[in-house]
């Protein structure tokens, strides 16, 4: 059996790590935990948009007959763990023969998952998340030889790589980008509200507002008027 391990933000049918997905045998592994939202200060809102959109997806592989572990914010672990503890724990109730994931978007969280996999023994595939323009080893290519790294270098690279707004090898309308435009203050009235979509949260992203509201009262930010899309249906209308 198979433990496929599903981050908050690689909530993809398409992804890399449910390709070859038996679900007769394989399992989704998810867990959600309160370390990751104090580890790194985040903004109630953020948090409620993550966990929302992972129990929607993981409803979603349920729906589609895939096998489904997940933790939940208000499970005992998840207040006292990290994501390797929570996958540790996972992996010994479990005992998948292999762990497969993608790459995690964080190098900290990468870090902490191959320590603990490493520990394990057990056999572990990570692979290539391909919902990014550039490789880390096409990055790490890229850095070589360089005696500092800007972001505007990298940037133009890719848009010639990729053809993305390029007329021939000259950028589309003259100019690479606009960051003179973009330093100018809001004033204070602030931006103005989004005139976008709204989605009115539905049962499961409400129970997740009151969870955080209860879990991590002291994390910035307000969630009465959370709006944000938390499905694949909803962020394509968006």
């Amino acid at each position: 059996m198979n433990l496929v391990l599903v981050l908050g933000d690689q909530l993809s049918h398409d992804s890399a790590a449910l390709r070859g997905f038996n679900p007769k045998v394989d399992m989704v592994a998810m867990a959600e935990v309160l370390h990751e939202s104090q580890v790194v200060w985040s903004h109630k809102t953020r948090t409620v948009f993550f966990l929302s959109a992972m129990r929607h997806f993981a409803q979603e592989l349920s729906d589609r007959g895939f096998k489904v572990e997940y933790q939940k914010l208000t499970d005992k672990h998840a207040a006292k763990t990290t994501l390797a503890e929570s996958l540790q724990k996972m992996i010994t109730k479990l005992k998948p023969q292999k762990v497969i994931m993608l790459e995690a978007g964080e190098f900290r969280v990468q870090q902490e998952l191959t320590t603990m996999l490493t520990g394990s023994r057990l056999a572990i595939e990570v692979r290539t998340d391909d919902s990014f323009f550039c490789t880390q080893e096409e990055f790490r290519q890229h850095c070589e030889g360089r005696k500092q790294l800007r972001m505007e270098f990298f940037y133009r690279e890719q848009r010639k790589r990729h053809s993305i707004l390029m007329d021939g090898d000259k950028p589309v309308g003259g100019e690479w980008n606009y960051d003179h435009e973009n330093r100018k203050s809001f004033g204070k009235a602030g931006p103005a509200k989004r005139k976008e979509l709204f989605f009115t949260p539905d049962a499961l992203t409400q129970e997740v507002i009151e969870q955080v509201e209860q879990l991590l009262p002291d994390n910035p930010g307000a969630t009465a008027d959370f709006s944000w899309p938390v499905t694949h249906d909803h962020a394509k209308q968006l």
